[in-house]
């Protein structure tokens, strides 16, 4: 039998205790997830928080947020005039960081779901005709229903952020029902996985709004699916709520009145887009750089995109026989009014030009399935695309083989059309470019250590010059040598950026950049793991001595 002294065993308690306070804090969602502009709410992060209180980073002006007195609950301020959408929240201590969180703000009225809420009989009623429900389909067999009051001839307007917006594991159905409990419409999946449903009400009285759902990655079970990770946001109303605007690229150089789509909205509305401004370095982000279309009193967020000069809005007749002429670079607005409806557009070009060609429709919540054809002058079909990696949105780059002028056609893959059929059709030349992106979005780093950055690069439209990748704005007592990537050796495709750490302590941002020739500038993003998009938020913590060092010190002075 192993004995050990009681000093010993003071000591190795000790030393565990001391390794389970020196983490990083995780969160795996917020909820609620998100609050009304101009409004205060207690919001909870899931997760591991020790020691508590955390320290607490967001990402734009406009919402504040500090820790509460009780561990895991969060105070969170959105101030009066803060844009509404997703502003992104890190919790982090002295040793690391969690994971980005998304946090939405609104412009409508919120509330939290309570429980129980499975039945007809027990539907929540709603105080107002447009709210936002913060939910979560926390168990397995959860059911959520709300009530709400709409007159004959309304459109009852239903729509989810969960999967999408919120990274939630979790593929919802949006049912309407009836007092009695009967389904009068359903909805599975719209532009994603996230529902969104309209119907219009025959009569006046109650209607019941109710939801569900399944895991986002299939299983065999063949139940109603639930977990405390699936939460929701879920907007209803019978007032006006904005789909998209219309067109749907903006200019720096142009002011422009987007037109507002949606339901319940007066025809000629029209809406003025938020842009960001402009990066003092140039397009840092590269070509997904938008703008946001919203108004305080009604529900809905539109994006539009910013290109560099403005763009077009398809004319019809635009068909394969009678293409619309455009110049390059050409951003055009379209739309496939109706089933079996295609539009064409012809531009000129000459011999060995070489393009990118994209259509932009599930990104921006269109229903529109694109595919995309690239039509000779002789009449040959020259390419075609239709999904990209995981993105149904089409992309695809040619080189002229003569001198002449060449048809793009814009199609859905079912042949289907509608008003939520809209795209940006994107016709620039092919310029070479760069996308690099760090593999993990928090790094830590103790006192005269090193850790290593790993970066991967993808080379576009064929760049062939060398990137240098630096780190710039280091804290003081952190040093990185640049990197550079190669056109024809291993490094062309993947680096390794060393931070030092020398002395001090550190906890905040890591700005990461890539340089290369024509005056080329990226900032270095990150994959957030199970929210479909990027950051460029990375972060940094130099934690001071080794916490080994430290550790072994407070088991000795106990020995």
């Amino acid at each position: 039998m192993l004995r050990t002294s009681l000093p010993m065993c003071l000591g190795l308690n000790l030393l565990l205790t001391s390794s389970l306070a020196a983490a990083p804090p995780t969160v795996t969602h917020l909820f609620p997830a998100g609050l009304e502009r101009g409004k205060t709410a207690v919001i909870a992060a899931a997760g591991t928080l020790e020691p508590w209180p955390v320290e607490i980073w967001v990402d734009r002006p406009g919402v504040k947020v500090t820790p509460a007195g009780e561990k895991g609950k969060l105070n969170v301020e959105a101030a009066a005039d803060a844009e509404p959408g997703t502003y992104w929240v890190r919790l982090f201590n002295a040793e690391g960081a969690a994971a980005l969180r998304p946090l939405i703000v609104g412009t409508l009225a919120e509330l939290s779901e309570k429980e129980p809420n499975d039945r007809a009989t027990e539907a929540t009623p709603l105080t107002a005709t447009a709210m936002t429900v913060n939910g979560q389909l926390a168990a397995k067999g959860d059911v959520d229903t709300f009530a709400i009051e709409a007159r004959k001839g309304q459109t009852l307007v239903a729509a989810m952020t969960a999967h999408k917006g919120l990274g939630s594991p979790m593929d919802a159905s949006l049912q309407i029902l009836s007092p009695q409990g009967f389904v009068l419409a359903q909805n599975d999946d719209d532009a994603a996985l996230d529902p969104l449903l309209t119907y219009v009400a025959p009569a006046d009285g109650k209607y019941l709004v109710r939801t569900f759902a399944f895991p986002s990655a299939p299983d065999s079970s063949i139940n109603y699916a639930g977990d405390p990770k699936f939460v929701y946001r879920l907007t209803i109303t019978t007032a006006g709520f904005i789909d998209h605007a219309f067109p749907l690229a903006v200019s720096r150089g142009a002011a422009t009145e987007l037109r507002a789509s949606g339901w319940n909205l007066k025809d000629d509305l029209l809406l003025k887009p938020t842009l960001p401004e402009a990066p003092p370095q140039g397009p840092l982000f590269g070509r997904e750089e938008v703008a946001t279309i919203w108004q305080a009193d009604l529900a809905g967020l539109a994006t539009a995109r910013i290109v560099p000069q403005p763009g077009q809005v398809e004319q019809e007749p635009n068909d394969a026989a009678k293409p619309q002429a455009v110049t390059i670079p050409a951003y055009v607005s379209g739309r496939l009014s109706e089933a079996k409806d295609g539009d064409a557009f012809r531009f000129e070009a000459k011999k060995g030009s070489k393009f990118e060609i994209r259509a932009a429709a599930r990104a921006m919540g269109s229903q529109l399935d694109a595919v995309l054809k690239v039509i000779a002058p002789d009449g040959k079909q020259l390419a075609q695309a239709d999904d990209v990696k995981e993105s149904r949105d089409p992309v695809l780059t040619f080189a002229a083989p003569v001198d002449g002028a060449y048809t793009v056609e814009v199609a859905d893959l079912h042949r289907r059309g509608g008003p939520r059929f809209f795209y940006l059709l994107s016709i620039e030349p092919a310029t070479p470019d760069v996308e690099v992106n760090a593999v993990a979005e928090s790094y830590s780093v103790a006192e005269g250590k090193t850790v290593e950055v790993a970066l991967t690069i993808e080379r576009d439209a064929g760049y062939a010059g060398e990137l240098e990748i630096s780190a710039v704005g280091l804290p003081e007592g952190v040093t990185a040598a640049p990197v550079k990537s190669l056109p024809k050796d291993a490094t062309a495709k993947a680096v390794k950026l060393m931070l030092t750490s020398e002395k001090g302590t550190y906890r905040g941002p890591l700005s990461l950049v890539a340089k290369g020739d024509g005056g080329l500038v990226r900032r270095v993003r990150t994959p957030l793991t199970g929210l479909g998009t990027s950051s460029g938020a990375l972060w940094l913590t130099v934690t001071g001595p080794p916490a080994d060092k430290k550790e072994e010190t407070k088991v000795d002075k106990k020995e």
